[in-house]
């Protein structure tokens, strides 16, 4: 039978180890929330392989994803991206393109270049301009062929 003092033992041995996993639990949603900048870009082309979570690239470097993907009233796909500040700060004159990720699995990234650092920063929330892709370009000249 337990005594009075085993039973507080284990009773604190308890209490910490909910504590330690509450601790844990707080560390760990705190490290992946989403502290990035966000922006947005439309493209008129069809986005077929860019989904939520998708990498957004600068230059080759991957600096942030893809967290929303909708469709505006005039048809065209609009798409928020969010930017790891600590990797990179945009400037006016970045633009964005789709391009190729993954041939295997078909998916896309969104590759951003550009931006002159003496035309300041740019603000959070602002529209990328987007550029057709490669592949949208080459698809209309097929056609015409």
């Amino acid at each position: 039978m337990a005594t009075k003092k085993v039973k507080a033992k284990v009773g604190v041995f308890l209490i910490m180890c909910f504590s330690l996993i509450a601790a844990a639990v707080s560390y760990i949603s705190g490290t992946y929330s989403d502290r990035g900048v966000t922006y947005w870009l439309e493209f008129k082309d069809s986005v077929l392989g860019v989904y939520e979570g998708g990498i957004v690239q600068y230059l080759g470097v991957p600096v942030g994803k893809v967290t929303n993907i909708s469709v505006t009233p005039s048809n065209q796909a609009h798409i928020e991206i969010s930017i790891n500040p600590t990797k990179i700060k945009l400037h006016q004159g970045v633009q964005a393109q789709l391009v190729l990720y993954s041939l295997a699995a078909g998916t896309m990234a969104i590759e951003l270049s550009g931006g002159d650092p003496t035309d300041g920063p740019l603000s959070p929330g602002s529209q990328i301009p987007a550029r057709p892709s490669a592949f949208a370009s080459i698809s209309t000249k097929v056609e015409e062929l």
